[in-house]
C-alpha cells in the first residue's frame, strides 16, 4: 500500500497482489460498500471496486487519524464523496483500478478524478491516439508510455469533471493540460506517477483556478 498527500488532498494506490494490504484493506469495508459493488456479474470487478472503497476509508484514517465511519455517496454534481452519518459531504473521491491495480484520491476543496491505466503495448494504442486526441497531440504520442500517460490525464480530467464522453478540441483546459504533460511541464492541479512499471496513473483536482 502507498499513500501520498498534500494540502487538502491525498492518493494511494494498492496493487492485488499484496494478499496480505488487500486482506487489511478489505476489512474496512461494510456492507454498503458490498451492496454497492454488488451489481458487477465479474467477480474481478466486483473484488477490484470493493477493494476501491476500503483504499478510500483506509486513506481517510491515514489522512485524518479518525476511525469515524463514513459513507462513500455521490455529491451534487455526481462525483463520488465521502459524507458522515448526517450526510454532510466531507472531502470529494475518486476511484479507479486497472487489472491488478487499484488507486484512490481525496480532497477537501473540490472535485477530484484520478485513472490508472496497465500499459497494454499490444494494444492499438495510435489507433485509439487517433480518435480520441486531436491529430496535433496524436502525433507527438510516439511510445505506449506516453500514450497511457495522456490517456490517464484525459480520464482523470473526466472523472473530476463528472463527463464520459470528452471532444479535447473543445476544451481548451484539457487540450492545454495535454500539451504540458507532453512537454513535461509542472501543472499544479495535476500529478503523474508510476505506480508500478507496467502501469501509469494521473490525479486531476478541479478547482476555481483550473
Amino acid at each position: 500500500m502507498n499513500v501520498c498527500a498534500g494540502p487538502g488532498y491525498g492518493y494511494a494506490w494498492l496493487g492485488r497482489r499484496d494478499a496480505q494490504a488487500c486482506t487489511g484493506v478489505e476489512a474496512l469495508t461494510t456492507a454498503a460498500d458490498s451492496n454497492a459493488v454488488a451489481h458487477y456479474h465479474h467477480a474481478d470487478r466486483r473484488q477490484a471496486s470493493l477493494l476501491a472503497r476500503g483504499l478510500l476509508r483506509y486513506l481517510y484514517q491515514r489522512l485524518y487519524a479518525m476511525e469515524t465511519d463514513v459513507a462513500i455517496v455521490k455529491s451534487a454534481d455526481g462525483c463520488p464523496a465521502l459524507a458522515d452519518s448526517a450526510g454532510r459531504y466531507l472531502l470529494y473521491a475518486s476511484i479507479t483500478h486497472s487489472h491488478d491495480m487499484v488507486a484512490v484520491a481525496l480532497d477537501e476543496t473540490g472535485a477530484i478524478g484520478i485513472d490508472v491505466e496497465l500499459c497494454r503495448t499490444e494494444r492499438d494504442w495510435p489507433a485509439i491516439a487517433r480518435r480520441i486526441f486531436p491529430k496535433r497531440i496524436a502525433e507527438r504520442l510516439q511510445s505506449a508510455e506516453n500514450f497511457y500517460r495522456a490517456w490517464c490525464l484525459y480520464e482523470a480530467w473526466g472523472k473530476a469533471n463528472h463527463l464520459q464522453h470528452i471532444n479535447v478540441t473543445q476544451n481548451s483546459g484539457l487540450l492545454s493540460l495535454l500539451e504540458d504533460c507532453l512537454n513535461d511541464a509542472i501543472h499544479p492541479n495535476v500529478i503523474m506517477f508510476c505506480p508500478d512499471d507496467d502501469y501509469q496513473a494521473s490525479v486531476f483536482r478541479r478547482s476555481a483556478s483550473a
